[in-house]
């Protein structure tokens, strides 16, 4: 089985990613979908969702090879979980 991963560009103030995990994981098709948010340095305040609902989260301004880095450890970081619940 592939994964599959939506990259969400997240502002400060933006009132529709409050609802965006939500969204995301209650449409068939990207319910088991890894989130990874690219955010601005405001991100974290009280109007913006918290980082947990998240699958990975990189502060923008971010190099692509920084992009590229955090969205392969994330990939890893879920296949090691998967792999540590098939042998329990």
């Amino acid at each position: 089985m592939q994964s599959t991963a939506c990259m969400a560009l997240l502002g400060t103030g933006s009132a529709p990613t409050l609802q965006l995990p939500h969204r995301l994981r209650s449409d068939p098709r990207t319910q088991d979908a890894i989130i990874i948010a690219l955010a601005d340095q405001g991100f974290g305040s009280s109007k913006q969702p918290p980082s947990y609902a998240f699958g990975g989260l990189v502060k923008k301004p971010c190099s692509p090879d920084t992009l590229a880095l955090a969205i392969r450890d994330v990939f890893a970081h879920r296949r090691i979980a998967n792999e540590a619940g098939r042998s329990t």
